[in-house]
């Protein structure tokens, strides 16, 4: 087929091109120039390939070889216009869409879970992909590989269809797995199962060399570590194009050198049998005084706050607590606590449950989260006697109600006729139609995120920049085109507090004697990726609205109040190490204390304000010595060693925007 037939651009796609340019954030591109001017409507693993080299020539003008020699610097420096990936088109920021002058390799439609020979890898010693018979060739069978394009709910059906089993990823039914993988993509299923990259065994990827010709490589544990590594966790459109995912490697193909290493490659969790979910409001007027949102003053708390700040409190603890979140017998909950702006008249509260064991057979569990972040009055036997109690005595207990939603899917063959102590308003349904309940997104809107690991609860800090400004009208000192103040509605505003940690955490450290080995461990596959594990909490900040003009207003607004959420750590940032003598100029990381509330950024929700708060150093080699955004995402180790897989595969930086991975140097 001709590289024609799968391009589109502004002479043969027309309208269709307009569309494709854009991505689901309707901020970008901010205006039909600034995006991209071809796209590559790939369907293909090959046809990626062939769009690829079609691009690097194209971009680099045409300088005569199939593909410019990037060695060359009049080549290299050709290539101006950036190269960039799509397989959803969910990515929060520009990276893909604002693409001036550049072309998008839309992956979206290379989709599907294959298995069967299809699932087997040939590649010599570098990994680079072979066809045909090869005597020196190395073999790597795996029993599934997803492809790219594969969005999660479809992704989900077909697995749980075919083996019943599931990839513990992302809610959102239209993001796929090319780039939501590669950023430590999470779920409703990874505080009992772990991260989707803890399952990933092998991943292929296109990538660009030194001389300018691309190449498929092959990654797993054995061949090209490094780059394997930086596939699992360190985000998308940094060092070339992954096609496609593999998972549970046969171990029997391995020769026995590998064997010998601490490597335990993990099969994909079964699905639960069946799950409770709740969704549920928290009416915000509870947290008023005399019908209002009192002000803070100085040492003087209002009724209401307390009440606010004791949820929050709760909330955040019960996930590091060692007797509740941290147990493992709770690691089937998950849970999702929306802050809302109180013009929307309710928090919210959303769960998903099923016991250590999959199932529903006791969910007493679930009815003690809700007693204790609700306060709720309980009663215990104490040596023969009634003893009733609540998580705080100073405090009465917070009041909810049961929102609306779909309940499709109530009745299931599996699903238990009979659950102690479920909770009252419960839905018991099977897993599959669970998650199609909570697969929901919001429509094509522009919008602004930011994220932050938190490691223990809320801090005082915290929950008094979320009173100051989620209790008062939203205001701007921006102006529209005619002058007049922007109204900003806040109803779009949520700031999801997800719970973390569970098996995400126990992942990456080694069984202690006083814990039980309650999974799976190997040093091999631990250190083979980016992640963070040592956080109770994910909070990532929404907000949606409508017209380009309100675009300074409500990413302004949106600034502000994550700076007073962490107005006392360094750069007013989730910063993972805390404020040492770098208030009096000393910058260097080594002596600074890691901190204890916060653990930065999730790269699957960027933010470029993290570029301007906290820049890189001029010099690279100095990133341990300035606290920058690198590290805020990756940690001062991790951030090293992907400098260094971006130099040796991806030296001339082909793959780039504004927060990839920067290139230090090139290797000889």
């Amino acid at each position: 087929m001709s590289i024609t037939d799968i391009i589109v651009n502004k002479s043969t796609g027309g309208a269709r091109h307009d569309t494709l340019m854009k991505g689901f954030n309707l901020r970008w591109p901010p205006t039909e120039e600034e995006g991209a001017a071809t796209i590559y409507v790939c369907r293909t693993e090959d046809e990626i390939e062939q769009a690829l080299v079609a691009a690097l020539t194209d971009l680099a003008g045409g300088v005569g070889n199939p593909i410019p020699d990037m060695s060359r610097a009049s080549d290299a420096k050709k290539m101006n216009n950036r190269i960039t990936v799509r397989s959803g088109g969910h990515c929060y920021e520009g990276f893909v869409s604002n693409n001036k002058g550049g072309a998008i390799i839309d992956v979206g439609l290379v989709s599907g879970l294959l298995e069967g020979p299809v699932a087997t890898v040939d590649c010599d010693e570098n990994g680079i992909i072979l066809s045909g018979g090869h005597s020196d060739r190395k073999e790597y069978a795996y029993k599934f590989k997803l492809l790219a394009g594969t969005q999660n709910w479809n992704g989900a059906v077909e697995l749980f269809k075919r083996h019943g089993k599931l990839i513990p990823g992302g809610s959102c039914y239209s993001v796929a797995a090319g780039g939501h993988i590669c950023g430590g993509g999470y779920g409703f299923n990874s505080r009992k199962s772990g991260l989707t990259i803890d399952y990933v065994c092998g991943v292929d990827i296109l990538v660009v060399t030194k001389d300018g010709e691309v190449v498929k490589r092959h990654a797993n544990a054995f061949v090209n570590s490094d780059l394997f590594a930086a596939c699992r966790g360190a985000g998308g459109g940094s060092f070339g194009i992954i096609t496609a995912y593999y998972f549970e490697l046969d171990t029997e193909n391995l020769t026995a050198e590998q064997k010998q290493k601490d490597y335990k490659p993990r099969s994909l969790p079964p699905a639960p049998t069946a799950v409770a979910i709740m969704m549920l409001n928290i009416p915000w007027s509870q947290f008023q005084d005399g019908g209002e949102f009192e002000k803070l003053e100085e040492e003087i708390e209002p009724e209401g706050f307390k009440k606010f700040k004791g949820l929050l409190e709760r909330y955040g603890s019960y996930w590091g607590d060692a007797t509740k979140g941290k147990d493992p017998k709770t690691w089937g909950l998950f849970s999702i606590l929306k802050l809302t702006h109180s013009s929307s008249g309710n928090l919210k509260l959303n769960l998903q449950y099923h016991d250590a064991n999959g199932k529903l057979t006791d969910s007493n569990t679930l009815q003690g989260f809700l007693d204790y972040i609700f306060n709720t009055e309980t009663t215990n036997t104490e040596s023969g006697k009634e003893v009733k109690s609540r998580a705080d005595k100073a405090l009465p207990p917070i009041k909810y109600s049961h929102a609306e939603h779909h309940a499709g899917g109530i009745v299931s063959g599996a699903t238990p006729k009979n659950v102690e102590n479920l909770p009252n308003g419960a839905y018991v349904l099977d897993w599959l139609s669970a998650t199609q309940t909570f697969n929901g997104v919001a429509a094509n809107q522009r919008s602004k995120y930011k994220s932050s690991y938190m490691k223990t609860t809320f801090t005082a800090t915290a929950i008094k920049a979320f009173w100051k400004h989620l209790t008062i009208p939203a205001t701007t000192t921006e102006k529209d085109k005619h002058g007049k103040p922007i109204d900003m509605d806040m109803s779009q505003l949520f700031i999801q507090a997800d719970s973390y940690g569970g098996a995400i955490n126990q992942f990456a450290v080694r069984p202690q004697p006083s814990t039980p080995n309650t999974y799976l461990y190997s040093e091999l596959n631990a250190d083979s990726q980016f992640s963070e594990r040592t956080s109770h909490v994910k909070v990532q900040y929404i907000l949606f609205w409508q017209s380009d003009e309100d675009d300074k207003a409500y990413c302004g607004w949106l600034d502000a109040l994550y700076k007073d959420v962490h107005s006392d750590q360094i750069k007013r940032t989730p910063f993972p190490f805390a404020k040492g003598n770098e208030a009096n100029g000393d910058t260097d990381l080594a002596k600074m204390t890691v901190n204890p509330d916060y653990a930065g950024c999730y790269i699957n929700y960027p933010d470029v304000d993290m570029v301007r708060d906290l820049p890189m150093p001029a010099d690279l080699g100095q990133v341990d010595k300035h606290p920058n955004w690198g590290v805020l995402y990756y940690g001062v180790d991790g951030f090293k060693k992907l400098m260094k897989a971006k130099a040796k595969y991806d030296p001339f930086n082909v793959f780039r925007h504004e927060m990839s991975i920067p290139v230090e140097k090139a290797t000889p």
